[in-house]
């Protein structure tokens, strides 16, 4: 459903335009599922760090980078659990941010770890009615922004889709 989703509404080369991955960059994709983000930073040169909860979607994403020759770091792991993040300059979330419990300490907890500058780009469901997770967990750009100023963060970029914002900050 999830790969529906992101093929039917989400154009893959306006995510490469805001995210821009290149080489001397470590993206983690935090919450990121089939993998699909990741290889496709990995395949533009940066080094990816992908992150699930999920021991199915961290098998998928080692499978797929194998198939592919592409190196992808991957940590099966709940991102609200204390572990040391490791060095990074981009953190991405493609519709997974709402689901995550501790959005506050995460965004902390990634601002005193990253090297700055460091730059957050997410995919949120708007909070209409369209295909998606149910419309009390999705997050409208206020609410992102008021996390995200809250940690120091100025937004830098916004693309408005059918159903989807992409949000992009950065901390200095």
């Amino acid at each position: 459903m999830a790969s529906q989703i992101r093929e039917r509404y989400i154009p893959v080369s306006r995510i490469m335009e805001i995210v821009s991955p290149k080489v001397g960059d470590t993206i983690l994709d935090i919450g990121a599922g089939d993998g699909f983000y990741s290889l496709q930073f990995a395949k533009a040169g940066s080094k990816v760090i992908a992150m699930d909860v999920s021991k199915e979607s961290a098998e998928t994403i080692r499978k797929i980078a194998k198939s592919e020759h592409v190196p992808i770091e991957v940590m099966n792991l709940d991102v609200c659990r204390s572990f040391d993040l490791p060095p990074f300059n981009k953190a991405f979330f493609s519709t997974s941010f709402h689901d995550i419990e501790c959005r506050v300490d995460l965004v902390g907890r990634i601002t005193r770890a990253a090297l700055k500058p460091t730059e957050i780009t997410l995919i949120e469901f708007k909070k209409i009615e369209s295909p998606g997770p149910p419309m009390s967990i999705r997050m409208s750009k206020e609410d992102l922004d008021r996390i995200f100023f809250w940690a120091g963060y100025k937004l830098a970029e916004t693309i408005d889709l059918e159903i989807h914002y992409v949000n992009r900050y950065i901390h200095e």
